[in-house]
């Protein structure tokens, strides 16, 4: 019978030296992650087979599609992004040789993120007609509004990318991880308004799903900081309460509305996806108002506070969701993005 070792992990090798995956090994621990991964392959979808056939988009007029479209793509932006993100989560896990399991379910994180891609991939393409939304020429005039909101998101997130390019692959994998339980938690809560605001069968079919594997994905997520938390230096404590401020900022622009200075964005931006979200509710997709998106995302970010605080970790202040705590000002080469 082989028994459990101690696992060389947060970058240590087993000779001392530089971090790397060889010797070949398949450490192990945190065994409570099994079920995890194999919940993982249980409910492992195609989006392929999603019921494609009652999706409508013709049922509804160009300027709801586009209005539509530009919420999905805007969804994408941080959808898109969790392939490359969570790939770094998965090399490091790797380089300090992180328990096998940890190894396996952050690769599951990486599979999922493809999947809800080409999921949102199937809706916009369905509703837009083109695999490239932000080169699309619109049909109405809220389309080409809202085409702009589009640069600007895609440039913005551009810069933001560029920023932690680098980061991903140099900070210890606790204050990855802490980046990845804010997408994870905006994941849950879009998932859990939209899918029970949406009229569209094929929109609640993916929320069902995208909400599902996210339950899990938190479950993974929580299990490292559980683990890594309560030891974690004070400078790597500082960088965690930098990260959190850092993510809650980036995912703003949907969650809430672009907040400054993460998302410097023209005076008509926030006035275009107003707009653009007035005409998805007339679609029957009810995306809250602002006052409901404060509740909803000021809970759960509430909710996060008390896990950061348990483990003696300041938590940021987000003065505009009402919540106090530490002040974290501006943005920095090696801010990381969060992804959903």
């Amino acid at each position: 019978m082989v028994t459990e070792e101690p696992s060389q992990a947060n970058g240590s090798t087993a000779d001392g030296g530089t971090p790397g995956i060889f010797p070949v090994s398949w450490p192990t621990g945190m065994s409570d992650l099994e079920p995890a991964w194999r919940s993982a392959h249980k409910y492992q979808w195609d989006p392929a087979l999603l019921t494609w056939s009652a999706f409508r988009p013709a049922s509804y007029s160009w300027e709801q599609r586009e209005a539509l479209g530009y919420w999905w793509t805007l969804m994408s932006t941080y959808v898109s992004a969790a392939p490359p993100v969570y790939a770094a989560g998965l090399m490091r896990a790797y380089e300090s040789r992180e328990p096998d399991v940890l190894r396996r379910c952050v690769y599951s994180l990486v599979r999922d993120g493809v999947i809800h891609d080409l999921a949102c991939r199937g809706v916009v393409s369905g509703l837009l007609e083109t695999y490239e939304p932000a080169a699309r020429i619109a049909k109405t005039s809220l389309g080409q509004r809202l085409s702009d909101n589009v640069g600007s998101i895609s440039a913005i997130a551009g810069e933001a990318w560029a920023r932690s390019r680098e980061s991903l692959m140099d900070v210890p994998l606790p204050v990855l991880m802490a980046s990845f339980i804010v997408g994870k938690t905006a994941a849950a809560t879009v998932s859990h308004q939209l899918g029970a605001g949406s009229v569209d069968p094929l929109f609640q079919e993916v929320f069902r799903k995208i909400g599902r594997d996210n339950e899990r994905h938190v479950q993974i997520v929580l299990a490292v900081l559980n683990r890594d938390f309560p030891y974690l230096p004070d400078a790597h404590r500082e960088l965690v309460t930098r990260q959190l401020r850092v993510s809650s900022l980036y995912v703003s622009a949907l969650l809430l509305e672009p907040q400054q200075p993460m998302w410097n964005v023209p005076d008509e931006f926030i006035v275009n996806q107003k707009a653009a979200e007035d005409a998805c509710r007339t679609a029957g997709f009810n995306i809250p108002d602002v006052a409901g998106k404060k509740r909803y995302w000021g809970r759960a970010l509430s909710n996060l506070q008390g896990i950061m605080e348990h483990y003696g970790v300041d938590f940021p202040a987000m003065p505009e969701l009402g919540i106090e705590g530490v002040e974290v000002t501006g943005t920095e080469d090696g801010d990381i993005i969060t992804a959903f």
